[in-house]
């Protein structure tokens, strides 16, 4: 049977094929979960296994499918991802993934290299050049140049390229710096495993420092804006917290003076009718009674009992006084009449004086 028929063969213009390079063999489901996110939830994603941290990932368009490509390089916790056109042609065991595509930038170059002529030139000394990064004069004028590049990452990573200047007169050391760069190894430079896991770990300077570190990386700006934005609306929401407190308390403030003077007035008002009550008794009493009876728990009973004593009155302290006297006729109304003025006096005065200080 021919394998070259093109009928009813299992094709697609819609995958890819990668590998995550990993020392552990990863779930199917734990790349996909992963990658989703990243490559923002594509429709009619689905991925296959094809081997050890090896896949087939399909997308519902072509569009999907080159912009994924164009995003390289991908990683999955920190782990390269390798990624390439997917050739149904080929069988498992072909596929090669030793390359990925990745941007670079050669910093400080003099401004008359940085165009795309010169741009392919010194960006071909790190990798295959597939574009460089120009304006509409093609010119590339900025800190640095930027250039996206297909490396061999069975190669340690280049940290610079050297240039002649014919202008100067010498040779000049231009820095390299990688964008999204997965995890390489601090020893001998190459991507896809650390220095731990290095099978020709290297001898470490004076100060203990590896061949390589992590200045090959480009910082990641995203992450220093989000959490500058982080810390300023903290900032933000601390202010807006404080102020919130600050209107609860000039909100409850009146609140619970508005409480404490219903507080006071319900008790004035309850010693009030306590009074009226002690004085109806008093008037509807026949027979005469000890004042410290009626006024037996109230705080002014020792000036009530102090002046309402009438005068002439028999008391029962002195010795001189005759035992069991008491007052016949007209004699007896006008002390009742007496006694009576004399208690509502000052009872009212003495509770005047407890009456607690209105506020304004």
């Amino acid at each position: 049977m021919a394998d070259d028929v093109e009928d009813g063969l299992a094709t697609s213009d819609c995958a890819i094929i990668g590998k995550v390079l990993s020392q552990n063999v990863l779930h199917i489901q734990t790349i996909l979960s992963a990658l989703r996110p990243g490559w923002g939830n594509p429709r009619g994603l689905t991925m296959s296994s094809v081997g050890d941290n090896m896949f087939i990932a399909e997308f519902g368009s072509k569009q999907d499918k080159d912009r994924i490509l164009d995003g390289s390089p991908w990683s999955v916790g920190n782990r390269a991802v390798l990624i390439q056109e997917f050739d149904a042609s080929m069988r498992p065991t072909d596929v090669c993934f030793s390359q990925m595509s990745i941007w670079v930038r050669i910093n400080n170059l003099p401004f008359e290299c940085m165009n795309e002529q010169w741009g392919r030139k010194i960006a071909g000394m790190i990798g295959t050049v597939e574009k460089v990064d120009v304006d509409a004069q093609r010119r590339a004028w900025g800190p640095y140049l930027r250039a996206k590049v297909k490396i061999d990452i069975t190669k340690p990573l280049r940290r610079g390229v050297a240039l002649f200047s014919a202008k100067r007169k010498r040779t000049e050391w231009y820095e390299i710096r990688y964008e999204k760069v997965p995890n390489y190894c601090y020893s001998c430079g190459i991507i896809g495993h650390s220095s731990i896991e290095c099978p020709t770990p290297a001898v470490r300077d004076a100060d203990g420092l590896l061949p390589y570190g992590k200045d090959l990386r480009v910082s990641d700006d995203r992450k220093k804006k989000n959490s500058d934005e982080y810390i300023q609306s903290s900032i933000s929401a601390g202010q807006g917290n404080n102020n919130s407190g600050q209107r609860d308390t000039m909100i409850r403030k009146p609140d619970e003076k508005t409480a404490e003077n219903r507080e006071k007035s319900d008790n004035l008002s309850d010693q009030q009718g306590k009074k009226r009550k002690l004085l109806e008794n008093l008037r509807h009493e026949t027979t005469e009674t000890p004042l410290g009876e009626h006024l037996e728990g109230e705080d002014h009973v020792g000036l009530v009992l102090t002046i309402a004593r009438p005068i002439g009155a028999s008391n029962p302290n002195n010795p001189t006084s005759a035992a069991g006297s008491e007052l016949k006729g007209d004699d007896e109304e006008l002390a009742k009449k007496q006694k009576m003025e004399h208690i509502i006096t000052p009872m009212l005065s003495a509770e005047a004086g407890n009456q607690p200080r209105r506020e304004p």
